[in-house]
């Protein structure tokens, strides 16, 4: 089983997320797409996307990194954290038929987040 997962979390919050996924025994490999370093993690292929001062541009060219490198053979895409990255997996997912995965972190009664989408 292949899955790809995207996030802007930091270098030790990623591990400590995605590490446990790649201990599941089905999972043979993990596609990360992230705008940092690269995660040391047994099975997992990490897809660097280049910083830009443009926040739209970067998140536009990790939009297109993640749909190029993803393939339909894909069991299931996750988005850490609903935007951008949910909306990312949530893109691809429905173009290439995939399933979808996005996880929310943090505290959802924390009232300051709790506005307009997020709502």
């Amino acid at each position: 089983m292949k899955v790809s997962v995207t996030c802007g979390l930091s270098d030790q919050a990623a591990i400590d997320f995605i590490k446990p996924i790649s201990e599941v025994v089905d999972i043979n490999q993990i596609r990360s797409f992230r705008k940092s370093s690269e995660l040391n993690i047994n099975k997992v292929l990490n897809y660097n996307v280049e910083k830009h001062k443009n926040k739209f541009l970067r998140n536009l060219k990790l939009l297109f990194s993640f749909f190029k490198n993803t393939s339909k053979n894909t069991s299931v895409v996750i988005g850490i954290y609903e935007i951008p990255f949910g909306l990312i997996s949530f893109i691809v997912g429905k173009i290439k038929n995939i399933p979808i995965c996005i996880c929310i972190i943090g505290n959802p009664s924390y009232s300051l987040l709790r506005t307009g989408f997020r709502k």
